[in-house]
Order: C-alpha cells, then sequence, then structure tokens
C-alpha cells in the first residue's frame, strides 16, 4: 500500500489539480531546518505537489512544493482558474528566501528579490511588466549570474547558463506554443479512503496504472472519467542537453557549450525555428575541431 501511495503522489507531481473539497496542508508540520550550503543551494531532493485550496468552490489555489524527504516548504505559488497569479517564493533548505517573483495569469511579470544561501543579497534582475532580463543561480554555486531574457511574460532572447563545472552554454531562447504536441489524457474524479474527492486531468499510463491495472490501489474511486488531451512534458534538446519547464520554450539559432578554462567553444549547435538541430560542430578542451555533421530541418519539433 504504501509503495502505491508513493506512486500516486510521484504522478501527481506531473498532473494539473482542478480542485479538493478542504484544505489539504497543515503547514505547521512542515521543518526548515538549518543545513547551510553554498550560493547555490538547490538541493530539492523529492518534491511533493501539495495544494491547498480555502473553501469548496474557490477558484483561489495555494500551490506548495514540498521536500518529501526532508518534510520542508521549498517554495509556494497562487494560481486563479488553473494559472499562476501572484507571488512566488523560493526557499533555501536552510529557511532562507531564495527568490520573490510576480505572476500575471501565468507569466512571469515582475522579479522582486533575490538572495544566497547566507541571506546577501543578489540582483534579481530588471524584469518588469513581463520584459527585462532574470538572473538565477546555477546547480553547483560556481555561476550566481546566469540569466534569461523574458518579453510579454515568456523566454524570448539571450541565455546562458553555468550547465556543468566545466562549461557554460549561451544562446537564444523564444516561446513558440505552436511546436507543443497534446498526447491523449483522461480527467478523472475520483474519492481517496477518507471521502475527498479530488478532479484531475492525467496522461492514459498514469490513468491505466492508477485506477485500471492489478496492482491499482482498491481505495481510490472513481466517480467520473472522460477523454481529455495534455501538452507534452518538456525533454532534453538534443546536443545541448536542457530542458526548460514549459514545452513551448525552444532554442533557436546558434548555441555553445563554452570552456570555462579557456573560453574555447566545446559544442556548436545551430536550430532550427523548431528547435531541431541542423548543425552540430563539436570540439576538443583546447578549441581543435573534432567533428561536425549537418542535420535535416523539419516543420515540427522533433526532440
Amino acid at each position: 500500500m504504501q509503495k502505491i501511495i508513493l506512486f500516486i503522489s510521484l504522478i501527481f507531481s506531473c498532473l494539473h489539480l482542478f480542485c479538493q473539497r478542504s484544505d489539504s496542508l497543515v503547514a505547521n508540520r512542515w521543518v526548515n531546518y538549518l543545513r547551510p550550503r553554498g550560493v547555490g543551494d538547490n538541493d530539492t531532493h523529492d518534491l511533493v505537489d501539495k495544494q491547498c485550496v480555502t473553501k469548496e468552490g474557490d477558484t483561489l489555489v495555494r500551490r506548495f512544493f514540498v521536500s518529501d524527504e526532508l518534510n520542508q516548504v521549498l517554495k509556494e505559488q497562487s494560481l486563479l482558474h488553473n494559472k499562476q497569479n501572484g507571488l512566488e517564493i523560493t526557499y533555501y533548505s536552510n529557511g532562507g528566501i531564495k527568490e520573490i517573483s510576480y505572476y500575471l495569469n501565468g507569466r512571469l511579470w515582475d522579479v522582486i528579490s533575490r538572495a544566497d544561501s547566507n541571506g546577501k543579497l543578489q540582483n534579481p534582475g530588471d524584469v518588469h511588466n513581463g520584459s527585462g532580463t532574470r538572473f538565477f543561480f546555477d546547480h553547483y554555486g560556481l555561476e550566481p549570474n546566469c540569466y534569461e531574457t523574458y518579453k510579454d511574460g515568456v523566454p524570448e532572447g539571450p541565455f546562458y547558463w553555468r550547465n556543468t563545472a566545466i562549461s557554460y552554454l549561451k544562446g537564444e531562447l523564444t516561446y513558440k506554443p505552436s511546436v507543443v504536441k497534446f498526447i491523449a489524457a483522461k480527467k478523472v474524479t475520483y474519492t481517496n479512503p477518507k471521502g475527498k474527492t479530488t478532479t484531475a486531468i492525467m496522461d492514459t499510463g498514469s490513468y491505466r496504472a492508477i485506477f485500471l491495472a492489478d496492482r491499482a490501489d482498491p481505495y481510490l474511486k472513481v466517480l467520473n472519467a472522460s477523454d481529455d488531451s495534455l501538452p507534452e512534458p518538456p525533454k532534453d534538446y538534443k546536443y545541448i542537453d536542457i530542458n526548460f519547464d514549459d514545452a513551448a520554450i525552444v532554442p533557436r539559432g546558434t548555441w555553445q557549450e563554452i570552456n570555462v578554462k579557456n573560453g574555447k567553444p566545446l559544442t556548436t549547435v545551430e536550430f532550427d525555428d523548431n528547435g531541431n538541430p541542423i548543425k552540430v560542430i563539436q570540439y576538443d578542451d583546447k578549441g581543435n575541431l573534432v567533428s561536425q555533421k549537418s542535420l535535416p530541418s523539419y516543420s515540427t519539433r522533433m526532440w
């Protein structure tokens, strides 16, 4: 039973949840304890997406991302009509606030504050009314000023990220919803053992695993299920090994992975308008040419 519950909790991290009948959160049981690390403290472990609805039928949802292993709140958001609106606050594992940003109708609208894990303030960028540059930390604590450019609340323009301890990526992003494919899904309303009713949209594989398989949880009762669809999940873009939290974010033009030590390219990738690599050049760590190849362009994204 515990394995089934764990599996369901992992599945739900990818779901779009609509409503619950009562509060699901007991905030005073979450603990953010002292565990100081470096500037790039990003150790979030396994996150569980817990959501709180203030009253039945309320369209305002507060979402908390909690470390399942450490029982810590690491991110909180507010959603209105299933779109992120209001403040997003992220935390370090020592309880300090990492970033505060403001969202409007699902888009980043203003950056407000940013600090390292010791509380030292960092430049958050200048995104205002959806346009500008947002600075962020890399995963290694080596580069506090990675950046992403926004226009009208979505990525559009130069991007820089310290992707490994020995290299960084530079290129440009664009936001192109037309490249996103949709996958078959089920909209399911069900009750759990405590009688709480939840409506969720999940891909058909998850639906079968949770409700129809031989090992499906017998304590979950389906009240209604209908066909629906979901946007495909983000995947890594080839040759630059990076994905984004929105499948509509697409690399465009020329990208380079650059050696930190000497500033010479390790890989150069040219992308078509749909995020497909059409030319790849690879170098050794001294910048000498190793290989190059051309690839076909496509009218859709091929990942």
